[in-house]
């Protein structure tokens, strides 16, 4: 008891104590608790572990009673307290004797059997049903009566063959909208036999870029996020070409092979270095990283290292991570693949993280919180520094994604800008992946995550000792490298640096209030919530805004279609800088003509595959149609 009491007094002095994650000796140890997940109950996890745990702990309990209840004889305790409880004991006893005598005995094992195997099966089915019965009610609150109602009618119409089939119909009629029905004219399904020279290749595959769509005219929503120049050739776009030339110098190395490419191995080291000085993690911090080869690995790596930390270092199996609803799909990929419970709580009015519900969902399995800077969706910067305070005061890790917006932020406050706080100078930040290939104008696969300190980002490291092939180690995901993205990576710190970034961001933020400002203006639109950087998100209350969406792309416009709400939105690049009155001007024709006719058939477009996405209760049947979106792509 003395010992359970003391366990317990400790993990309620981890919670109030804040932790120095400054400390120079020991830069994210976090104190140690008693972890009683192992046992704790999971909705859909129920174990034979688990029932033997309670089947112990019965018998435990039964075993001090009867300690207690001689202690209390030798004691001369209350006799008549002492009595009742040995009578109520004894009859149960006398009880089990008496039906036991007459059973058979082939019952009795058929019975145990059926006690050890079935049991904790049958127990398993009432958890999942609890927890389904738990997400429905949090549906309820977040999506309405009418969502969770149509919800259950589809599931029940499933179970019917009729209703299957028609489920099924209307199914088809959207995979038709997403997938193209014509062959790709004269592709090559199987090796040629005969090869080409270098410039019949490049001839070839220049007629093939024909198809693609054009990004130099600033009509996309993120994509490319240098230029901003309106020569609309190749030729003016300079950095591209660069990067180009650094690529093809140091195309053939792999920093697998750090031995032979110590250049690379350089690169990525001060890569890393140049990246974690931007956002407070400059000589001194305590602030490592890596190069990956994008904002979805990053977050994978980060996510990964604290489910090992909580592992080896809290002994919790099933470690949570909570985030907010608008947090990056990344996070619900990582817990697919790695295992972990993400907990999702709501975002307020403004879009940003609710601080309190985050806080009110940490457990003794909670392992790390997230917030964004900015969230991809609508633009908002969580409120890292209220974070900041409750993973200190929790003794939990943060993460921040700062995928999309880190350099935007990092430069704007250098520049006198009015944006929030979010980056290393808060002291419980411990983990942050910040994009390379967006606002730090590198090439498309090279992103970045950082860490105070070496004991998490030895988490991410990946190494085997027995393998016949020899030692081998990775510090990502991947095995083999291309060495020349990290070359174009440090090519594009070097070439822009402090002013050339700087420049950049107040022109760009300069194009984003604009937009934010003309937007609030025309007529049946509103911006979602409070933008702070790079994206703008707007809705309407009056008319579809996915026919909006649909006639903005007949004008030549790439924007993003959002959900929950539905809504579209604009990430502005450098790309835009000088075309913000054609994008208004555009915006708001479209949002007059839909408002002129709300109720017109939209059947040409993609509005009805969003609209219907965005609203069907059945999230599977939404999973069934990405699919096989998803399988159409590989069609040839």
């Amino acid at each position: 008891t003395l010992k359970a009491a003391a366990l317990e007094a400790e993990s309620v002095r981890s919670f109030v104590e804040p932790v120095d994650y400054v400390s120079k000796t020991s830069a994210v140890e976090m104190p140690p608790r008693h972890d009683y997940s192992r046992v704790r109950y999971r909705p859909g996890q129920v174990t034979l572990r688990d029932v033997a745990h309670w089947v112990t702990v019965i018998a435990v309990g039964v075993a001090s009673s009867y300690a207690a209840l001689s202690l209390f004889r030798v004691h001369n305790c209350s006799r008549d307290v002492l009595a009742c409880i040995e009578s109520v004991i004894r009859n149960i006893r006398s009880s089990a004797n008496s039906a036991l005598q007459f059973a058979d005995r082939d019952a009795l094992v058929v019975g145990t059997l059926a006690l050890v195997f079935v049991l904790p099966r049958v127990l398993a089915a009432a958890c999942a049903t609890l927890s389904a019965i738990w997400r429905t009610v949090g549906e309820l609150r977040t999506r309405g009566l009418r969502f969770v109602f149509e919800k259950i009618v589809i599931s029940a119409l499933k179970l019917v063959p009729m209703g299957r089939a028609y489920i099924e119909r209307e199914e088809a009629k959207v995979k038709a909208k997403l997938m193209s029905s014509e062959p790709t004219q004269g592709a090559l399904v199987t090796l040629p036999e005969k090869g080409k020279s270098a410039e019949e290749v490049v001839e070839e595959m220049k007629s093939r870029r024909a198809e693609d769509g054009t990004y130099l005219t600033g009509r996309c929503s993120g994509v490319v996020y240098h230029g901003g120049t309106r020569d609309t050739s190749e030729a003016g776009d300079t950095h591209t070409a660069l990067l180009s030339r650094v690529y093809s110098m140091f195309a053939n190395s792999n920093p697998l092979h750090a031995d032979i490419f110590g250049s690379v191995r350089r690169f990525e080291a001060e890569a890393v270095r140049m990246t974690a000085s931007i956002v407070g993690g400059g000589e001194g911090a305590g602030v490592v990283g890596t190069l990956t080869s994008g904002g979805t690995e990053s977050i994978l790596m980060a996510m990964k290292s604290y489910r090992d930390y909580a592992r080896t270092e809290r002994g919790i199996d099933v470690p949570e991570i909570i985030v907010a609803k608008s947090a990056h799909a990344a996070f619900n990929k990582a817990e697919s693949y790695f295992g972990f419970r993400l907990v999702t709580v709501p975002v307020g009015r403004d879009m940003r993280a609710d601080v309190a519900a985050m806080e009110r969902a940490i457990t003794k399995r909670t392992i790390a919180i997230v917030g964004s800077a900015p969230s991809f969706p609508h633009g908002v910067v969580d409120d890292i520094a209220a974070l900041s305070d409750v993973a200190r005061r929790r003794s939990v890790f943060l993460h921040v994604d700062a995928c999309l917006g880190g350099f935007v932020l990092a430069f704007a406050k250098k520049r006198g800008l009015k944006v929030p706080t979010f980056d290393f100078s808060l002291p419980g930040v411990t983990s942050m992946s910040i994009d390379l290939h967006k606002y730090g104008f590198a090439q498309k696969g090279t992103s970045c995550v950082l860490y105070r300190g070496n004991k998490l980002r030895a988490k991410q490291f990946f190494v085997c000792t027995e393998w016949s092939g020899g030692l081998y180690l990775s510090p990502s995901i991947a095995g083999s490298r291309p060495g020349g993205l990290i070359a174009t990576a440090w090519a594009a710190l070097r070439h822009y640096g402090e002013n050339g970034y700087g420049d950049a961001v107040e022109k760009m933020m300069e194009s984003f209030t604009e937009i934010r400002q003309g937007i609030e203006k025309i007529d049946g639109l509103y911006v979602v919530g409070e933008p702070d950087a790079c994206v703008v998100a707007f809705a309407s209350d009056d008319f579809d805004i996915y026919k909006v969406f649909d006639k903005m792309t007949q004008k030549g416009w790439h924007l993003n279609a959002l959900q929950q709400p539905a809504s579209l939105h604009i990430c502005v690049t450098m790309r835009h800088v000088g075309y913000e009155d054609e994008f208004l001007r555009d915006l708001g024709e479209a949002s007059q003509s839909v408002a002129k006719d709300p109720s017109a058939s939209a059947d040409d477009g993609m509005a009805p595959v969003y609209g219907m996405a965005d609203a069907m209760p059945d999230r599977s049947s939404v999973a069934n149609l990405l699919s096989a979106y998803i399988e159409n792509l590989y069609r040839v």
